[in-house]
């Protein structure tokens, strides 16, 4: 019996491991051939209207911070559509599928980081870093774009500790009557619960927000806005 041929995406890259799957791709730890250069390959799982947005965003948004050279943006390596070779999927057979390759993040999420800690960062520690992505998201805005999907688990850790934002797949120009509503819940605006329109600057640093409580304390703070008591407090204050 023929062996199965090498995992592979579009004839370039070699998977060497599958590191995660989220709801519209998965995410492989690839190399390019004759190259030793580990990257990330996120394949889309589906070719459908969501999925084209969502690609479609990822490599727009994805290309403008890599012409401005981004210190704290992923880098986007490579984009296209061709055959994905995976030997327990489709037999081993090629099946047709869009991807994105990226600049590895050895780190994983900063989500993974802190869980693995079991603890947040403290004040100072939090404040220090905290900083480097504050910075990052100021950069986004001022190209006038909005994230409008900041969480632990899109903020990427380079083996120097540097946090890289990714994931830019929900990305979209600033507006004040944005009526798109992607949302990771703990780290949803009150206006994005009550899908209303929202202002993209304004949803991006709530999510800001919870993302310094959880760095700094290991727990998002409210599991969903308007709903905890240090929500209430929070409101009071603003």
């Amino acid at each position: 019996m023929e062996d199965p041929k090498e995992e592979e995406i579009d004839g370039k890259y070699i998977i060497k491991e599958k590191k995660g799957s989220g709801g519209t791709a998965n995410a492989f730890l690839v190399t390019e051939k004759g190259n030793n250069t580990e990257y990330i390959a996120k394949v889309l799982k589906k070719d459908n209207e969501d999925t084209r947005t969502y690609y479609n965003n990822e490599v727009k948004y994805l290309t403008i911070f890599k012409n401005d050279n981004n210190p704290n943006v992923i880098k986007i390596i490579d984009n296209g559509e061709g055959p994905v070779i995976r030997r327990n999927r489709n037999n081993g057979q090629p099946l047709i599928k869009k991807y994105i390759v990226l600049e590895n993040a050895p780190y994983r999420e900063l989500a993974d980081f802190i869980i693995y800690t079991k603890s947040g960062l403290g004040e100072f520690k939090s404040k220090a870093f905290f900083y480097k992505i504050v910075k990052a998201i100021q950069s986004i805005h001022q190209k006038g774009i909005c994230h409008r999907d900041i969480k632990m688990e899109n903020i990427l850790l380079t083996e120097n500790f540097i946090p890289k934002i990714g994931d830019f797949g929900n990305a979209a120009e600033n507006k004040t009557n944005l009526d798109s509503y992607f949302r990771s819940i703990p780290y949803a605006a009150p206006e994005l619960l009550k899908f209303i329109p929202y202002e993209g600057f304004a949803v991006d640093v709530f999510s800001l927000g919870v993302t310094l409580i959880y760095l700094t304390f290991y727990f998002p703070g409210f599991t969903q806005a308007s709903t905890k008591k240090l929500y209430k407090m929070i409101e009071k204050v603003i």
